[in-house]
Order: C-alpha cells, then sequence, then structure tokens
C-alpha cells in the first residue's frame, strides 16, 4: 500500500491535534469521578488534607467565565481587548477596586494612587487561575481588597485571547504559528502598556506564575525600556532553564531536536492547537458524567489523581478540595503546538534560546545567526522576588540557582518546603503564607513611593 503525502500529513494531525471532545474527556477526568459532588469546605485547622466527598451541587464557577465569577463574588469588573504589533487581541480582566473600596487603604479620602498589579497566568491556564478559590483565598480579590487595581492577563491562544485581527483560529494554521517568545516580546508590552496608560500610573506590580515568569524574564531582557515600567516582578514557580526538569515529560524532549521530528514540525504541525477549551464538549461531558455508576466514578476519580502526582509531581490533597471542580473545569485552556516544542528545544539542550526553526539557513533568517540566541537576563534591572517550591517538578534547585546566578536584580527569594507547581495558586496555606506578605509589601512600598513624589 503506497503511503501518500497527505496520508501521513492527516495521520499527524490525529494524533497531534486531538479533537475538542476528547481534549474536554481530559479536563473531565476528576469531574468524572466526582459525579456531581464536591467535598466540605474545611471548618476547621485540617486546611489541606483531604476530605470524603459529600452530595451537592458543582460550584457556580464551573460554568461561570471569569467576568461572571467576579461579579459574583461582589466585585467590579471591566473586560478590555488590546491589540498586540502582530494583530493578536487579548483580552485584560480587571477589578478596579474592592468590596470595600470606600475605606481601604487607596480610597478616594486617603488621595493615594492605587497601584496597578497585573497577575498573568503559566502554560495552560488563563484568568480564572487567580480567582478560583473565592473572595477570601484568591489572589486577585485580596489584592483588590486591599485597594489594588487588579488585573489578569490573558496570552495570545488561550480561552479569553484565541481572536486576531484577520485570522480566524479554528481555520487559520498562521494563527497558531507562535510561541512564549511572541508573548515576551509582543503580548506582555502590549498588556503592560495599555494598563500604564488606562491608569496614569508610571509602573506597576508583575506577578507571573510559571510561563508567565518565562515571558516576563525575556521580555525584559529583549526590551530594556519595559524595566521602567515594572517596579517590582514577583515571581512565583520561576521557570527559566528548564535542563534539570523532573518526571516523565522530560523523556518526551527528543522530539524537539531530532531531525526527522524537526521536519515533521516544520511539514506537518506548524500552526496547530493543542488542548483549546469547547463549551460544547465541556457540556456534553459533564451529561455523560452524570450518567455513570458511583463506583466507577469513585475508581476514575482515584485513578486521576494518581496520575496527576505520577506524570506532574502534583500533589491535590495540598489544594482546597471544594474548588477542585472549578481547577478542572477551565483548564487546559489551550496553547500552540509550537509552544510546547519550543519548551522541548529548553529540555533538551539545557539552554533558553529563542525558537529554534530546525534549520540555520531559517534561523539565519529570523536572528541573523545560525543559532538561535539567548537572552541576556544580567540586564533586567526590575527587582525581582523568587518563589519556589522543593516539591515543585518544573523548578529543580539546580535550575533556580543557575538562574538567581544570571540574574543581577534579586531582591528576595523564598523556598516553600512542600509547595508543587500549583501550590502558589491553589494551596491552602498559599493566603497567609504567600499573599498576605506581598500584600503588605506592596502597600509600604507605594506608602514610601507616593509620599516621596507628594513631597
Amino acid at each position: 500500500m503506497q503511503i501518500t503525502y497527505l496520508g501521513i500529513k492527516h495521520a499527524v494531525h490525529v494524533i497531534c491535534k486531538p479533537s475538542r471532545l476528547s481534549i474536554n474527556v481530559l479536563r473531565k477526568v476528576y469531574l468524572l469521578g466526582m459525579g456531581n459532588s464536591v467535598p466540605p469546605v474545611p471548618t476547621d485547622d485540617s486546611a489541606g488534607t483531604s476530605y470524603i466527598a459529600s452530595e451537592g451541587p458543582l460550584p457556580p464557577e464551573c460554568t461561570s467565565t471569569v467576568p461572571e465569577i467576579i461579579l459574583n463574588s461582589g466585585y467590579p469588573v471591566e473586560s478590555h481587548e488590546i491589540v498586540t504589533p502582530d494583530d493578536y487581541i487579548l483580552t485584560l480582566h480587571r477589578i478596579p477596586y474592592g468590596r470595600d473600596y470606600k475605606s481601604d487603604a487607596f480610597s478616594a479620602d486617603s488621595h493615594r494612587k492605587r497601584p496597578a498589579v497585573l497577575l498573568q497566568h503559566g502554560i495552560l491556564a488563563d484568568s480564572t487561575t487567580w480567582i478560583s478559590n473565592g473572595p477570601d483565598h484568591s489572589f486577585a480579590f485580596m489584592l483588590a481588597d486591599q485597594g489594588m487595581d487588579v488585573w489578569l492577563g490573558n496570552i495570545r491562544g488561550g480561552t479569553y485571547s484565541e481572536k486576531h485581527l484577520s485570522l480566524d483560529p479554528r481555520k487559520s494554521k498562521q494563527f497558531w504559528s507562535f510561541t512564549w517568545q511572541d508573548m515576551a516580546e509582543k503580548d506582555l508590552p502590549a498588556m503592560v502598556d495599555h494598563i500604564l496608560d488606562i491608569t496614569g500610573n508610571k509602573a506597576l506590580y508583575y506577578i507571573g506564575h510559571s510561563q508567565g515568569n518565562l515571558i516576563a524574564l525575556a521580555g525584559l531582557a529583549s526590551q530594556s525600556i519595559q524595566n521602567e515600567k515594572i517596579a517590582r516582578f514577583y515571581a512565583f514557580a520561576p521557570v527559566y532553564q528548564i535542563k534539570n526538569l523532573n518526571g516523565p515529560l522530560a523523556k518526551m524532549t527528543p522530539i524537539a531536536t531530532n531531525n526527522l521530528s524537526k521536519g515533521i514540525v516544520s511539514w506537518f504541525l506548524e500552526g496547530t492547537a493543542i488542548l483549546p477549551k469547547s463549551k460544547t464538549s465541556t457540556m456534553v461531558i459533564e451529561m455523560l458524567c452524570s450518567r455513570l455508576p458511583k463506583d466507577v466514578r469513585d475508581g476514575i476519580k482515584s485513578g486521576s489523581m494518581s496520575v496527576m502526582k505520577t506524570l506532574f509531581g502534583l500533589h491535590a490533597d495540598h489544594y482546597f478540595q471544594d474548588r477542585l471542580p472549578v481547577y478542572f473545569t477551565h483548564n487546559p485552556a489551550g496553547t500552540s503546538l509550537l509552544n510546547l516544542i519550543h519548551f522541548s528545544q529548553m529540555i533538551e539542550t539545557g539552554e533558553t534560546r529563542k525558537f529554534d526553526h530546525g534549520s540555520a539557513q531559517r534561523n539565519m533568517l529570523e536572528y541573523g545567526t545560525e543559532v538561535p540566541p539567548t537572552y541576556d537576563i544580567d540586564q533586567i534591572t526590575t527587582p525581582i522576588s523568587l518563589y519556589i517550591g522543593a516539591e515543585d517538578w518544573f523548578t529543580h534547585q539546580k535550575d533556580v540557582d543557575y538562574l538567581i546566578s544570571q540574574l543581577n536584580s534579586v531582591v528576595y527569594k523564598q523556598w516553600f518546603t512542600d509547595y508543587d507547581h500549583l501550590d502558589f495558586l491553589w494551596g491552602t496555606t498559599a493566603p497567609d503564607l504567600l499573599y498576605a506578605p506581598i500584600i503588605e509589601e506592596i502597600k509600604q512600598m507605594e506608602t514610601v513611593s507616593q509620599t516621596t513624589s507628594s513631597t
């Protein structure tokens, strides 16, 4: 039987671009195990332990958009669409103030300007990352209640930034031809400039998680002007060099450097979406989940928890148990295959370079060099605070040590002995141990800054 070019192309796309229905089966695997029940909200000091599920409805946030979640939580919300230099349309969600805005530290009576804070999610996530734990435990809401003007970023390819002035993401391969390099050099500056333009602030506070830190580091290194626009950079799970990545994912990196794999990527897969989100498939899966016997659901739930720990080193028992359905209905939120390939290149080469297009000729055309250039992060002047989890497979201590050795503007670093990659977002101890001290520091810096500028 003759294997044609079109036949190979079709087969590769079937494997590497799963249907939206199948992707949402993966997203719903935990929900499927829970059925329509969630564990009760802990009312004692046992936070962080596992809870036995009790029957009850899924949290309303599971089927709500980000603006709906914010409004239903008692906060004002705005949605801002901005256009990048290459015509991607990004959505920023804004919480301009908190529930007690008339009496917070930056109320109108205080005559103090509200500090602007940009929260940037990681890979395969969106702005729900920062508002999934309810008003009292979500970082975005806590910031707003303390008088901050909070902005939630959404980078290209995610649920809320799957738009373009001329390209249709459902039909155009060109739309998905991007990596974190484009987010760093185009998305980040566009978001920062828009926020400063709207608020009138001279600089903002940037808080990133995972890939959100990578794009900030690359962006600050490649565009020095951005250093003047970010007053402080707080990095949760600071992914930059991932040479020593732990777990099974590290075994998958040959796709980045193998010559045959590079050819396949170049010919067939450039412009492929990975793990996009779909309302229709979500509804179908939730309907199917409700019809499965409880013993089947329990088995799947147990299995999915084991998969999370085995593949990604995640400890679901660390997170707010009643919020787990919210996390899994909104994640993953989509990116491009090229973005994952770029991360694979970083793992395989042990270096953080711009995207390798697979040939010296094309690299020369793009960068003026046969090998993609690195980023001069030693030139970053923005003060940086690093927060690292000892149980985080994506930020090995050797890689973090390398990052620190290359940066000249680290002003603070803190290790959390039992934090994995997502404890920074959903861990039960994060509100007290991580968020509260940062909020107090920002308030103190603003007091000094605004007092100095007024004298």
